[in-house]
């Protein structure tokens, strides 16, 4: 695909593109948000190709893969959620960096609950991916174990609680704490999904465990493109697998009382805006105010709860189109109607939306033809089948700068859309 192209051409052209892996492995954090348990683990990513090719494995890393380290990993891939966002600050902790890892034989083997795992693995990179540092040919199997120790943050004894986010992790993840099953297992390869570790936290030393089952194309689920047979025999349209964790793992911060959920949408004149607060079972008054370039323009109250919506009209719209991007700012404050006094802030989110339809109409000017609309206007597209699919870190982007390029294509090409193809984007990227 042309991004694909573009990527290859980015790495060709640039100084810092290497041909080669990491000659040895360096020593870098583990368990770096636990104090006590903090120590050095090695990571060295390997040659980016077909590992039966042995010593004439082609090595295809893009110029940010190259730059890739478990460092950069912890400094971030900037805040992924972006369409509920919390103070970064003081809200969230990302938990990408290296990891122990493990490959396990099935669901029947052992949970490794007090064990160090006999490898590291640098998370948010699937395992298969040269990025990842752990895969070892022929070594493979679809099942593994991921292990990391952290303490709790600071506000768990404040009364806040701790929700542990994982973007996406491909394909069966069942998450444990301190030995315990936090939550039913989660199977999707593509959608995030989040749990309340509150209960089950101690103050130091938590021990997180995810244990994953990946079948890629050998099971009946939803797996896009990838083939397992393509880990040694690259080629054709489909790609080498990406199990396990693929999308940022993070940790956040909320009050008790908190938002959940948000589902916002806009026409030619309303703001349709969704809120769902937990516990689910409090009755919880919202406040929303709606900004264009730093301005208010709008504001109002509603009801928090799953598939109650509150109409805002937008006074003169400025309607979002691919050439007048056009997006509003707005914040969603939670109340308590039961706290003293009554209607206290207990929470606040901000997210952004468009406002625009699109439609097929039949043109005046071209009776016998059906064409697509953007507010009731024809356009026509032109963009590009992207598979986003990275050389080193595969279902990953190396980066947020890398992320960003893809999307950035399009309008260097002159084009105003984009087609992802069979696969499930980081939020970040849409």
């Amino acid at each position: 695909m042309l991004s694909a192209l573009l990527l290859s051409l980015a790495a060709a052209s640039s100084p810092s593109s290497s041909s080669s892996s990491s000659s040895a492995a360096a020593s870098f954090t583990v368990h770096r948000l636990s104090a006590a348990h903090a120590r050095p683990g090695a990571w060295a990513r390997t040659k980016c190709g077909s590992p039966s090719k042995g010593a004439a494995q082609p090595d295809i890393i893009s110029s940010w893969g190259a730059a890739v380290t478990p460092d950069s990993v912890v400094a971030g891939f900037g805040y992924p959620r972006p369409q509920m966002a919390r103070d970064e600050a003081s809200t969230f902790t990302s938990l990408d960096g290296l990891w122990e890892f493990e490959l396990a034989s099935g669901f029947n083997d052992a949970l490794p609950v007090g064990r160090t795992l006999n490898q590291t693995i640098l998370v948010p990179f699937p395992l298969e991916a040269c990025l990842s540092g752990a895969f070892l040919w022929p070594q493979y199997s679809q099942h593994m174990f991921y292990r990391l120790l952290f303490d709790a943050p600071a506000g768990a004894a404040e009364g806040l609680s701790t929700l542990l986010h994982f973007g996406a992790v491909d394909w069966n993840a069942t998450v444990y704490i301190n030995g315990a099953q936090l939550g039913p297992p989660h199977l999707g390869g593509f959608d995030a999904f989040s749990l309340d570790a509150t209960a089950a936290l101690k103050p130091a030393g938590n021990e997180l465990i995810l244990r994953v089952f990946d079948p890629s194309n050998q099971g009946a689920q939803p797996n896009g493109k990838q083939r397992t047979s393509a880990i040694s025999s690259p080629g054709g349209d489909t790609y080498t697998p990406s199990s396990g964790i693929w999308q940022t793992a993070w940790r956040e911060s909320v009050p008790a009382y908190h938002i959940s959920g948000l589902r916002l949408r806009g026409d030619l004149q309303n703001l349709y805006l969704s809120v769902e607060a937990a516990p689910a079972d409090m009755s919880f008054i919202f406040a929303v105010e709606v900004f264009f370039a730093n301005v208010s323009v709008a504001n109002g109250t509603g009801s928090a709860g799953a598939g109650v919506e509150l109409v805002l009209p937008i006074p003169s719209p400025r309607l979002w189109s691919p050439s007048s991007p056009n997006l509003y700012d707005v914040t969603i404050t939670l109340m308590d109607p039961g706290a003293a006094p009554a209607f206290t802030p207990v929470d606040s989110v901000a997210s952004y939306f468009g406002m625009r339809t699109s439609a097929l109409v039949v043109p005046a000017s071209t009776p016998n033809i059906t064409r697509p609309a953007i507010n009731g206007a024809p356009v026509i597209f032109a963009g590009w089948l992207d598979q986003s699919f990275w050389p080193d870190g595969e279902f990953t982007a190396p980066s947020d700068d890398a992320l960003r390029f893809d999307v950035q294509g399009v309008l260097d090409f002159g084009m105003n859309f984009v087609r992802l193809h069979q696969k499930v984007n980081p939020e970040r990227w849409y």
